[in-house]
């Protein structure tokens, strides 16, 4: 495991992040992923009615996540493991197509690791989801500061 951690620091009392809404073919789902000294930290992953066993999957996902991260696991090592997860109910078309929730999340994970790559540092502008005719978009990014908002 090289470049990994055996153990996980606390958690700090403040960070910062980026939530992403994408539409899938069972509604909206709600990405937020924060950092820590300039590195993705923990996950948040928001669907369905509290209680239900969809709420509590995507939560399942997002600690799974975390932790990994946490652990030194790379961005897009957990991104390709959830992307092309596929369910009966799907949402947009060609590239842009969201094939599940995971998948969803897989997409924005993805995009946070592409920027983080291309740009160097931990200010991601989140994956690109109006596809190169801006009209095929499924969902939006937003910046928790609210400096950045770029919507379908």
């Amino acid at each position: 495991m090289i470049g990994r951690h055996t153990t996980r620091s606390p958690r700090p009392e403040v960070l910062e992040g980026q939530t992403t809404a994408l539409e899938t073919g069972n509604g909206r789902v709600h990405v937020t992923l924060n950092y820590y000294d300039h590195k993705p930290w923990e996950v948040f992953i928001h669907f369905g009615r509290a209680g239900s066993e969809e709420r509590a999957l995507t939560e399942a996902i997002g600690r799974l996540v975390s932790t990994s991260l946490q652990l030194g696991t790379p961005l897009i090592e957990l991104a390709d493991q959830l992307r092309g997860i596929s369910s009966e109910a799907t949402y947009g078309f060609g590239p842009n197509k969201v094939l599940s929730i995971a998948d969803a999340v897989g997409r924005v994970l993805a995009g946070h690791a592409t920027e983080e790559k291309k740009d160097g540092d931990a200010d991601p502008t989140g994956v690109d989801l109006l596809g190169s005719d801006g009209d095929q978009g499924v969902g939006r990014a937003l910046q928790v500061d609210g400096s950045r908002l770029r919507a379908s």
